[in-house]
């Protein structure tokens, strides 16, 4: 009992913090993601993933092979690097269960400081984020798919921008390492699928001007230009970045696609239900 004890004791002051609550957090959903594993089958949810993996692992060239028409070229070739290294581990799903469950963290902890913040109990904030698990992030774990996964990264990156207020009542500026974190989840977005990025881009574009709209309404003058100059510049080495990549992607769509892939993608857009199984 005295071991319960202390360990509760350790919960309570651990979620008082930010670094307290990232470690709840990140426990929280390795035991989350461990139950799904251990009560369901994790498999890919169509078999465009299958065709990817099966790419970057060589077993259609014979040697792993970087180039896939779906999936961004710096990831096809850390991707296909790792099945150089230790070709036995299926690193595709690795990859996009390890990108899942770090999105997963980082909305279980974004949504719980802002719980914090409002002062929502702890037992209040683990019920809610057990909940989203269970009724959306369960199916992005069991069932994996390129397309959900770039989804999970560009969530969980537009929402660290959206989790302080800069308004009027804080005047809280988004600092270094939450705009990295949120650039970081973006990029991972775009890697896994431009499509998917240029959707979630949108939010993380809205986060970016609602910290530039308060800092131009509500921060002093002496303030303002500076707080603007580097948001501005934060936005603009992530459009730029963002443009890169998807430049990178169409660049290599016409001049490295095999064209098996091309033929196939010409189908796709021939036939818009293209069947998947």
């Amino acid at each position: 009992m005295s071991a319960v004890k202390a360990l509760l004791r350790a919960f309570r002051e651990a979620e008082t913090t930010k670094h307290g609550r990232m470690v709840i957090s990140a426990c929280m959903t390795l035991l989350l993601i461990g139950l799904t594993a251990a009560l369901l089958p994790i498999t890919f949810l169509t078999n465009d993933d299958a065709s990817i993996m099966y790419t970057f692992a060589g077993y259609f060239t014979g040697e792993p092979y970087p180039i896939h028409g779906f999936v961004n070229l710096p990831l096809g070739y850390l991707t296909s690097l790792l099945y150089m290294l230790t070709p036995s581990i299926p690193w595709w799903p690795v990859l996009q269960l390890l990108s899942v469950a770090i999105s997963i963290w980082v909305i279980f902890y974004t949504l719980w400081d802002i719980g914090a913040v409002n002062g929502a109990s702890h037992s209040v904030m683990i019920l809610i984020n057990v909940i989203l698990y269970v009724l959306a992030f369960s199916y992005t774990v069991a069932r994996l798919s390129f397309t959900t996964t770039a989804c999970m990264l560009g969530t969980a990156g537009a929402l660290r921008l959206f989790s302080i207020d800069s308004g009027r009542d804080s005047f809280e500026s988004p600092s270094i390492l939450l705009m990295l974190e949120s650039l970081g989840l973006m990029i991972g977005c775009f890697l896994f699928r431009n499509s998917t990025g240029y959707s979630l881009v949108c939010f993380w574009a809205a986060g970016v001007a609602y910290h530039a709209m308060n800092t131009g309404v509500y921060r002093a003058a002496g303030e303002r230009k500076q707080e603007l100059l580097r948001i501005g510049a934060y936005a603009i080495v992530g459009l730029t970045v963002f443009a890169s990549l998807v430049y990178l992607n169409a660049w290599t769509y016409q001049n490295m696609n095999p064209e098996g892939y091309a033929a196939f993608e010409e189908a796709r857009g021939l036939y818009q239900d293209f069947p998947h199984i």
